[in-house]
């Protein structure tokens, strides 16, 4: 069993790509779902790393699936998207 906290995420600014990767070794692949904090799906990609560009601030659930020979794992995460920093 895995903790959920192997789901790194790099850059979480709105308008700009996520990228998003499992900090474990020896994976097969893995099935990202993206989706509101209410739930509603947003998106899913297949990869062991990935990017997603957001295109709203706000909380995101993240899930990816890991698969390994014939095991598989749930990892979840939720991350805050901030907006763009505005520099005038």
């Amino acid at each position: 069993m895995f903790a959920d906290n192997f789901i790194v995420s790099e850059n979480t600014c709105a308008k700009q790509a996520t990228e998003f990767k499992v900090a474990l070794n020896q994976l097969d692949s893995v099935h990202w779902e993206f989706a509101f904090a209410n739930g509603t799906l947003v998106a899913t990609k297949t990869g062991i790393s990935t990017k997603y560009t957001f295109v709203n601030p706000g909380k995101y659930n993240i899930k990816a699936t890991i698969y390994s020979g014939n095991y598989s794992q749930i990892l979840t995460n939720v991350i805050q998207v901030e907006a763009l920093p505005n520099f005038t």
